[in-house]
């Protein structure tokens, strides 16, 4: 039995990679439905990963390595295409779903894996772990106990609360005895003197160039999509 709490990206992966070991698998999310930050991202088309170093720009990030190169994004294709997922690959490198936006993508992998006899149960938050001498017992769901010697935990962060990402998870886990490094946002807004940008909140703009300057001196200059 694999018990996983969180239906988001990684929830969803996690639980297609356990029962793709053959094991009977159990989801658990607080929200109503699954993979909500994946019906947003990528502007609705999902962007899944990039066929360039993903690690390119970042600081501090050697931890990372590891996940990146066991599952980089020519694994993540073939993981997908496994399960009945095409994927498109764009002139910037952004991987997408050949043919689904971001939410059928995620009912895709929800009805695959009740397919395969996952179990789903939402509205169903995590409410506290149970350990003993230092292992787990059981993890508590709406203060009920499930009985489970391991778990995958895969809540997210708190960058999005209106999509579950609110950070509930975490103190959960610092009851329980883990230390939680303070987090900061991988995203944030830019702030502008003038007004004009704010009447252009939610417009999509489609091979643009951005240039930052400082004291009249070009400090970095990027191509793309721009939301």
């Amino acid at each position: 039995m694999t018990i996983v709490i969180g239906a988001g990206a990684a929830g969803l992966l996690a639980a297609v990679a356990a029962v793709r070991r053959g094991r009977q698998v159990f989801v658990y999310d607080k929200m109503d439905r699954p993979g909500i930050k994946l019906g947003l991202a990528g502007g609705g088309r999902c962007n899944l990963s990039n066929s360039g170093d993903l690690l390119l720009g970042l600081h501090n990030c050697q931890f990372l390595r590891p996940a990146l190169v066991s599952l980089d994004n020519a694994a993540l294709q073939n993981l997908l295409a496994k399960i009945g997922v095409a994927t498109t690959v764009d002139q910037w490198g952004r991987v997408f779903p050949q043919a689904m936006t971001g939410h059928e993508f995620a009912a895709y992998l929800h009805s695959w894996l009740r397919k395969q006899g996952t179990s789903f149960y939402f509205g169903s938050p995590l409410t506290n772990i149970r350990t003993k001498d230092g292992k787990l017992e059981a993890i508590e769901i709406n203060g009920k106990a499930v009985a489970c010697t391991r778990a995958i935990l895969a809540c997210g962060g708190k960058a999005w609360p209106q999509t579950g990402s609110d950070g509930a998870a975490l103190a959960v886990l610092e009851r329980a005895g883990h230390e939680i490094v303070h987090l900061l946002p991988a995203l944030a807004p830019l702030k502008t003197r003038e007004s004009w940008p704010t009447q252009m909140k939610g417009i999509s703009l489609k091979d643009v160039v951005v240039t930052v300057t400082a004291n009249g001196r070009k400090l970095d200059e990027a191509r793309g999509d721009l939301l």
